[in-house]
């Protein structure tokens, strides 16, 4: 069972193991053009994690500097996205070690729900996805190999 400290680290996207998402940006009202620019760059997050008290916290920083505060706490948290704009996120730790989140748009009218999986000796994270708006419902995966 991996801890939550395994997720510390620098990630970057697979494109080659991961589910084409693009349908789901499309329906997250992301514009054509922005899509292709995410769709074609190297997707990174560098994770960090804290304590806030008792509550554990999951730091990130993504390719455009824009950096996520994720309580996990199991209570929405709004915040403003630089892509998606106003958004809700929820995050909590299950007990075998996996971290979930659910992000929602009110705005935009979507959902988008994930547990974080660690495999290969916690080398490589996949989230399992679930998206769903009036446009689109998708399951899919996004996999990230850590940099050693």
């Amino acid at each position: 069972m991996a801890s939550l400290n395994d997720y510390a680290g620098f990630w970057t996207l697979d494109s080659s193991r991961t589910d084409d998402y693009s349908d789901v940006l499309s329906a997250q009202n992301i514009s054509w053009l922005v899509r292709k620019v995410i769709l074609n760059m190297t997707i990174t997050y560098d994770i960090t994690i804290t304590k806030d008290g008792e509550v554990e916290v999951l730091h990130t920083v993504n390719p455009k500097g824009a950096k996520q505060v994720l309580p996990l706490d199991g209570k929405p948290h709004a915040t403003e996205d630089s892509t998606f704009g106003p958004v809700s996120h929820t995050a909590s730790k299950n007990a075998q070690g996996q971290f979930t989140l659910v992000t929602v748009s009110d705005k935009n009218n979507w959902k988008n729900s994930g547990t974080w999986v660690l495999e290969e000796n916690n080398t490589v994270m996949v989230r399992h996805l679930q998206f769903e708006s009036p446009k689109l419902k998708k399951t899919f995966k996004m996999t990230f190999t850590k940099k050693q």
